[in-house]
């Protein structure tokens, strides 16, 4: 099988889409099949335009070598000059579909398909930003692959948090999805696109996928584990994530078990509370299993919209720490999986007493030194195990 992916930002680090998509390129590698990833993150131009990576080969096209002039990038360039290329894009995206997003819209496709085949059996686009399924639109219609099944781990185009303003994602989304093969989609995506009345009629050929997020952390030696020290990495948002209540709920914890917060966001939140929280810096996603491995429990704060996981829910599950998930919703699409993981509390924000506080503080008492091992705490969850996912979403794709 010839396969192509558009992964926008496949060699970030810290983009926890692109960490995913490169897990479904990684297991095609491994297979031997071949692999094309287009991929737009080389800001610097420190890659050449197509290089061999890990058996892939992947095309880095950049909004900065496209719209180059005199060897400058785009980002060097004065003003004036940025204004033209702004201008000149505006015309060459009439005929388009115009998605709002750089750098597509400012890309002469042509560019693009002169690094590409012509038969490719399948396309999987990613969507971190929406502009990877608007060219996989464009390349299918083109004949460049023979069937295309974008996937859509956010509803970008249909959030609740999203201005009025770009309303316009929205018409693009329905003309580019409607041409899809099938759509696949992470929990809560469909659902909460149906509950706020949005019902396209690509979603009667949408899929639900399952996440391939639960993966056993690599051995870290000389960790050692503070039982009192509670442990949240994540960015605090005020419109789908805010910590108000959490904070008051975790005030209540006997004095001497602190918390380690590597966040940002809601700092007028955040600055004061008490000197039980420590604000670190947001470090590299390849430290976070050793923060997590050196805390006592670690927690999870959900969304306040139901279309949503937080990024970590696997990664939590997968440690093998306890684990305090904080959520808003009996809709919540993560909370089917941390109620079937052991060593979890689950504790609802919008809906709480006393009694629960209480048994939170027990759980927290009689917890903070434990830990289980990988595969129990995946017992019941074994369907989302890293290659169990993998070679169901592959089976299903080629059947």
């Amino acid at each position: 099988m010839k396969y192509l992916f558009i992964i926008p930002n496949y060699h970030m680090k810290a983009d926890s889409a692109a960490l995913v998509s490169r897990e479904y390129v990684n297991y095609l590698a491994n297979k031997k099949d071949d692999v094309t990833v287009i991929s737009f993150d080389n800001f610097h131009l420190s890659r050449e335009l197509i290089t061999k990576e890990d058996n892939v080969k992947v095309i880095n096209l950049l909004d900065e070598r496209s719209l180059k002039s005199k060897d400058k990038s785009y980002f060097e360039l004065n003003k004036v000059k940025k204004m033209m290329i702004k201008l000149s894009c505006h015309f060459k995206r009439i005929g388009k579909i115009k998605t709002n997003e750089w750098p597509l819209d400012a890309v002469s496709y042509k560019k693009i398909t002169k690094c590409l085949d012509k038969d490719y059996d399948i396309l999987i686009s990613e969507s971190s930003p929406f502009y990877s399924h608007v060219l996989g639109s464009y390349l299918l219609k083109k004949g460049y692959v023979k069937k295309w099944y974008p996937i859509l781990w956010d509803p970008y185009v249909y959030n609740a948090t999203m201005p009025n303003r770009l309303c316009s994602r929205k018409k693009a989304a329905i003309k580019v999805l409607e041409k899809a093969n099938r759509v696949y989609c992470s929990d809560g995506v469909i659902s909460g696109n149906i509950s706020n009345g949005f019902k396209p009629d690509y979603l009667s050929k949408s899929v639900t996928i399952k996440y391939p997020g639960l993966k056993e952390f690599p051995v870290i030696k000389k960790v050692k584990s503070d039982n009192k020290s509670l442990l949240y990495i994540g960015t605090f948002y005020e419109d789908i994530r805010n910590p108000k209540e959490m904070f008051k709920v975790l005030d209540n914890l006997p004095s001497e078990y602190k918390v380690k917060l590597y966040s940002k966001g809601c700092e007028e939140i955040v600055n004061k509370l008490s000197n039980r929280y420590e604000l670190c810096e947001q470090v590299n996603k390849d430290k976070v299993p050793e923060l997590i491995l050196s805390s006592g429990i670690v927690i999870n704060l959900s969304n306040l919209v139901t279309n949503q996981i937080p990024a970590k829910t696997f990664e939590l599950i997968s440690s093998g720490k306890p684990i305090i998930n904080f959520y808003f919703s009996k809709e919540d699409p993560s909370l089917k999986y941390f109620k079937k993981r052991p060593l979890c509390f689950n504790l609802n924000l919008n809906d709480y007493s006393k009694d629960d506080v209480d048994r939170l503080i027990k759980f927290v008492k009689d917890n903070s030194d434990k830990s289980i091992s990988f595969l129990e705490a995946i017992k019941d969850l074994k369907e989302y195990e890293h290659k169990e996912a993998l070679t169901s979403f592959f089976d299903e794709i080629t059947k």
